[in-house]
């Protein structure tokens, strides 16, 4: 079973199960590849949706409006059913899941959903607004949206908790920084919109405030000093997801930078798990994974993603099988303390997806096995994991969070979300096989 880290915590604390959906083989439907597919309780389909979705992003099986409409019906109908849980995932999402769009479309979303049917349960609509403001540049993303989405007429809940994030986020450095003509919302738009007033312990801001509100027709832009990509502490602050370092290398203007590039991405890789024992790891190379990048504006696929991952996991391990798979598959080879984006170089295009193959062929007595994949494997005569023992963890690291899964969950058998190497530390898979409860826990069964 996978459940939010929010909710995983308090869990843990009380011994609450806060859901638990049983999962059945012969009434569920099919993946998109017509295998057998698994039925996901709202909250998780949910989950593996918001850390795998880039708003309004085409994927191989979903369109971009498909499933940005599906992110906001769930959030919908999760904000009136259990709205503490998700006001808790949408705060996460913006916090330790790094993910900005998500958590700004689907605050909207949860507010949007609560007034249209007069639901006041719960965390307040002006709360959840300002948790997921946490870049002074959101304030004006936010309204941009809502306004795209929703129409001009703003409610008073929502201008409330962004005029409570402007009061925490507005400050000289971060009007130098933000409040350039590039936005379509400048700091001034959002003062004249929803009204903040200056917060009373910042003596400073109301003439912050005026100063943004003059210069508005005098734009004064001043970027930040550039930083140095290689630098441990720099990367770890920037919270970069991996690719984005793979990207740079791809598209680097001379040889100069891709030694920095390189340990850039190192860095960025640093709280991958250390696995002991032996742990067989299969890198979905399937066509899906190709069609569709990791974000609307890059040019990474999920494929890339999931061969950085891979990599990563091995080169990390005591001892890693990594092999690619789709119609077939084969060990692609690495050495210890070798550039990862060298053994990315290795990885191909495999075509169909046929993960029960590719267990079955390379499963040996491993003490663990981890699929990095979107699950939509094609039909099989049997059990996707039959080869490995009830007793062996088998981890499914998805990246695109379709709907229907490949497998069913339950004791030893969990499902992880999300393209980014931070989740991958958060996630805790531990020389142990013992799950850390930040993240998920064991199902009851």
């Amino acid at each position: 079973m996978l459940v939010a880290p929010h909710i995983a915590a308090a869990a843990a604390r009380t011994g609450h199960v806060p859901w638990s959906h049983p999962h059945t083989t012969w009434a569920d439907p099919l993946t998109y590849e017509g295998g057998p597919g698994f039925v996901r309780e709202p909250r998780e389909e949910l989950f593996l949706l918001a850390v795998g979705n880039f708003v309004s992003q085409r994927t191989f099986y979903e369109s971009g409006p498909d499933r940005d409409e599906r992110y906001t019906r769930l959030v919908g109908e999760l904000a009136l059913e259990d709205p503490a849980w998700t006001a808790g995932l949408l705060r996460w999402l913006r916090g330790e899941g790094n993910m900005r769009t998500a958590s700004l479309t689907g605050a909207a979303a949860y507010v949007r959903a609560r007034l249209a049917a007069g639901s006041c349960a719960g965390p307040s609509n002006r709360s959840v607004i300002d948790s997921v403001l946490q870049r002074a540049d959101e304030p004006g993303e936010l309204l941009a949206h809502w306004i795209s989405a929703y129409g001009r007429s703003i409610p008073q809940p929502v201008k409330r908790g962004i005029a409570d994030a402007v009061r925490r986020l507005y400050s000289s450095r971060s009007l130098l920084k933000y409040d350039t003509a590039s936005k379509a919302f400048r700091f001034s738009d959002v003062l004249n919109l929803v009204h903040a007033t200056p917060d009373p312990a910042k003596p400073w801001q109301g003439e912050l405030f005026r100063h943004a509100l003059d210069r508005r027709h005098h734009p004064q832009d001043a970027a930040p000093p550039p930083r140095r990509p290689s630098n441990a502490e720099e990367v770890a602050r920037s919270r970069q997801f991996p690719f984005r370092y793979l990207a740079a290398r791809r598209h680097a203007p001379s040889a100069r930078w891709s030694a920095p590039l390189e340990l850039a991405l190192s860095h960025s890789l640093g709280n991958v798990p250390a696995l002991n024992g032996r742990t067989l790891i299969l890198v979905d190379r399937s066509g899906s994974m190709f069609f569709d990048t990791v974000s609307e504006r890059s040019t990474l696929t999920r494929a890339d993603a999931a061969a950085v991952f891979g990599t990563a996991l091995a080169m990390r391990a005591e001892e890693a099988d990594l092999v690619e798979y789709g119609w077939s598959s084969a060990q692609v080879p690495y050495r210890s303390g070798e550039p990862v984006l060298d053994v990315l170089e290795r990885f191909r295009n495999l075509g169909g997806t046929d993960t029960t193959k590719a267990v079955r062929a390379h499963y040996q007595g491993h003490d663990r096995v981890l699929i990095v994949t979107d699950e939509q494997t094609l039909p099989s005569r049997r059990g996707l994991a039959e080869p490995v023992p009830a007793d062996i963890p088998v981890y499914t690291w998805n990246l695109a969070g379709y709907q229907p899964a490949h497998g069913p969950g339950g004791p030893n058998r969990h499902t992880f979300g999300g393209p980014e190497a931070e989740r991958m530390r958060k996630a805790g898979i531990p020389a142990q096989i013992k799950m850390k409860k930040r993240f998920i826990r064991k199902s009851e069964g």
